[in-house]
């Protein structure tokens, strides 16, 4: 396989054949372990993203470099998410969708600050 795909289908397949070709074992206790640090990643480079913005501006070149990083940590949560989506046997595609309609119809109450 040389290209992971284009829909959340075809980037979860790629993750099983990605998987079986890396040797990788369907442990979904290290992967959820593997998701939270990507998910502090993620919001670590936010946290530069939002720096750089305010301290630079929105087109200095340090903020272009700070989105860069940030779209790499979001491939990362996206991953593990796909490989933790194959390895509970959800199409994560159609709960999203579910999820989202649910949300449609849903309200929710406005914290007071």
């Amino acid at each position: 396989m040389d290209h992971p795909g284009r829909s959340l289908p075809e980037f979860q397949k790629f993750h099983e054949w990605l998987d079986k070709e890396k040797g990788f074992g369907p442990d979904l206790y290290m992967n959820t372990v593997c998701l939270q640090s990507e998910v502090g990643e993620l919001c670590k480079e936010i946290l530069h993203y939002r720096w750089n913005i305010e301290t630079y501006g929105p087109d200095h070149p340090s903020v272009e470099e700070a989105r860069q990083r940030l779209g790499t940590e979001m491939a990362d949560v996206l991953a593990y998410l796909l490989k933790i989506s194959n390895y509970t046997g959800h199409d994560l595609q159609s709960v999203y969708t579910d999820k989202m309609i649910q949300n449609i119809h849903r309200t929710w109450e406005q914290k007071r600050r």
